[in-house]
């Protein structure tokens, strides 16, 4: 769970620190890392393409964690630090989510990605609506 190690992705990475933060064998100390890696990852510019990737990537979003993990994470991030999206990245952003809206089949992740689109498509109409 080193992030500095090896040519290891980011999506990788949130994936091994999920697979951390749900073992029944891992440590406190271990836990506890990974929770922090992965509550500062949220809060960076790379959770926006990163969770993108965790949702529409096959070997990422075939992992119930991560791809529950991702939606959430675009969902807060949509709500809460929408300002960091230019209009392009966001329609681009509204369409991978729709995208993958297409193919999710688990309900709770299905319903985090919707979430996260009604806010970024809210965002979209207000933005178009003040220019």
């Amino acid at each position: 769970m080193d992030p500095n190690r090896g040519h290891v992705s980011v999506e990788g990475t949130v994936v091994e620190c999920l697979g951390v933060l749900y073992s029944p064998v891992s440590s406190a100390d271990d836990r506890s890392r990974a929770d922090k890696y992965l509550t500062e990852f949220q809060a960076s510019q790379l959770a926006w393409q990163a969770c993108r990737n965790l949702l529409l990537q096959d070997q990422y979003s075939s992992n119930l964690h991560a791809a529950y993990f991702g939606a959430t994470t675009l969902h807060m991030k949509c709500r809460q630090h929408i300002e960091e999206l230019g209009i392009e990245d966001k329609k681009d952003l509204c369409s991978s989510i729709l995208q993958f809206l297409f193919k999710c089949k688990v309900f709770s992740v299905r319903r985090r990605a919707c979430l996260a689109h009604v806010s970024l498509c809210t965002s979209i109409y207000i933005s178009d609506r003040s220019v």
